[in-house]
């Protein structure tokens, strides 16, 4: 990188800070003039987040437009059903967008999450179309389930808040003034291979314990469990509660069932019911975010450029 494009690249940062609308994405192989390209790799930090933010509003604006609050179980379920074929011995599955591939959606398990694909896929078609003038690849599968998931849940938890103050309260205010952050980072990586089968459970037959006994084996290596001191796997009684029965088609009726099986997830349902008794429903919604996020690291090969692109900058301001 010569002296004089290392002078651009920091340039970037100046631009970006000024508001200048020349550092939009612009499409590839541009030749104009008086413009100068710095590639991808040698964008500054403060470019290159505004790159990433642009095309994260970019996309939640579409999943927004085409997803609702009953959306959010089917949305949640098709996340578990890609990060839980996560092996952490063989480092194989997890969140890589597999899920989609006839040969995964084809399995019993899944069948039932086909309508919820088909819808994502249509939204994914209308934020790759936005991105075509920008030179940005596809979104992935895997960024677009897990995008999915968050918006319409961050949907529903608004639903929630308007039946309990009214339609005429100030919902948008209270939640991003009250309302739990939900940061999600993007560039997830897609598999072109199915992962193996015979890693999910049946969810029709397999009882709360036997659900809590197959997550807690998620992200947990064979032998680090157990013991006085030994630290708890990712997904113990708490996060296995919130996740599992936010993704079944009826939440409230699974809570239910799993507080009917064991006097610990009483206790959950209890302290979950409360939260979501008041206004900013706190509680819940930070431990469903940490516990999400949790999910969607499992098995994800993650490319923080992925949806970058080289940037032009006016030379002669420079």
């Amino acid at each position: 990188m010569s002296r004089r494009d290392a002078v651009l690249a920091a340039g970037t940062s100046f631009l970006v800070l000024t508001g200048s609308n020349a550092l939009a994405p612009s499409p590839a192989f541009s030749d104009e003039p008086e413009k100068k390209r710095i590639k991808v790799q040698y964008l500054s930090a403060i470019a290159k987040n505004s790159q990433r933010k642009a095309f994260k509003e970019r996309a939640e604006k579409e999943f927004r437009k085409g997803l609702s609050a009953e959306d959010a179980p089917d949305c949640l379920r098709l996340v578990l059903h890609d990060a839980a074929t996560y092996d952490i011995a063989s480092g194989t599955g997890g969140l890589n967008g597999s899920i989609v591939l006839p040969e995964e959606l084809d399995r019993k398990e899944n069948q039932s999450l086909k309508p919820i694909v088909r819808k994502l896929k249509s939204i994914k078609d209308a934020v790759d179309e936005g991105s075509k003038k920008y030179g940005i690849p596809p979104i992935s599968w895997a960024d677009t389930i897990v995008l999915g998931a968050k918006v319409s849940a961050e949907q529903s938890w608004v639903v929630a808040k308007k039946a309990r103050l009214g339609a005429g309260a100030d919902i948008d205010t209270i939640s991003s003034a009250f309302g739990a952050d939900f940061p999600l980072n993007l560039g997830r990586t897609d598999t072109t291979q199915p992962d193996p089968a015979g890693r999910f459970p049946d969810a029709s037959t397999a009882s709360p314990e036997e659900i809590q006994t197959f997550l807690s084996t998620l992200g947990t290596a064979a032998g680090s469990s157990g013991g006085l001191f030994a630290p708890k796997p990712l997904f113990w009684e708490r996060p296995a509660f919130v996740i599992w029965t936010a993704a079944q088609p009826e939440p409230a009726k699974a809570e239910q069932a799993w507080a009917d099986a064991n006097n610990a997830y009483k206790g959950l349902k209890l302290k979950y019911d409360r939260s979501r008794d008041t206004v900013t429903r706190t509680d819940y919604e930070v431990d469903f975010i940490d516990f999400f996020t949790r999910l969607t690291r499992l098995g994800a090969k993650v490319n923080p450029d992925l949806y970058l692109v080289d940037q032009l900058i006016d030379a002669v301001r420079l």
